[in-house]
Order: C-alpha cells, then structure tokens, then sequence
C-alpha cells in the first residue's frame, strides 16, 4: 500500500537502509563493477552537460586535498605518463591533448628520458 505521508514513507526507507546497510551497499557495488562502462558513459554525459559545475567539483576536491593532488603528479612526472607528456606538449602549442597522436607522444618520451640521463650523468 503506498504511503501518503512522504514523511512517513522517507522515514521507513531511512530505517530500512539503517537495518540493511551492507547487504543494499554490497549489491550496489555489485551492479557497478559488472555495468562500469555503463556508468563511465553516464558520468561523462554529465560532465559534459554541466561542465562549470563539473570544474568546480573538481577544483573544490584539488583545493580539499593537495596532498593528494601532488602524490599523482609526481607519479605521472616520475612515470613520464600519456597524461603528463600530452600536457607538456599541448602547453607549448594550439593543440588538444586529445589531438597529439600517440606517435609523438612516445617520441617526446624518449626525448624526456634522454635528458634526464644526461643531466644525472653531468651531476
């Protein structure tokens, strides 16, 4: 029977989440682990259609958490990473990291390589 409360009924599911709290997250986590590419797809839809709340989603969690933040740029730096090469070159050209092909990309990592070994052999 429905309620007709939406006091009483927010209250019932409340005690009811409460009751069933690791069975409803364990199947949740379920559903996403086997439908992620579902879920990528939809989150990305999102953040496209609302990109300024997106950016200041993210800005907010970056300025939360600038441990964090460091901790992956140096492992992006010290790996030489798609990711870090494709911002270093886009930074000095008109292009977007999407449009560097993946060619140059190594390319310019062995070039980064190359200089680090140069300058720990110079020190």
């Amino acid at each position: 029977m429905p309620y007709k409360d939406p006091q009483a009924k927010a209250a019932n599911d409340r005690a009811y989440y409460i009751a069933n709290k690791e069975r409803i997250r364990a199947r949740s986590a379920e559903y996403r682990k086997s439908h992620l590419a579902e879920e990528r797809k939809a989150n990305a839809a999102w953040r496209n259609a609302n990109r300024e709340r997106s950016n200041e989603i993210k800005a907010n969690w970056k300025k939360a958490h600038p441990d964090k933040v460091n901790a992956r740029e140096k492992m992006l730096r010290d790996n030489l990473s798609d990711d870090y090469i494709r911002r270093k070159m886009a930074q000095h050209t008109t292009m977007k990291r999407r449009d560097i092909p993946q060619t140059l990309v190594d390319a310019h990592r062995e070039l980064l390589r190359l200089k680090r070994e140069l300058r720990n052999e110079k020190l």
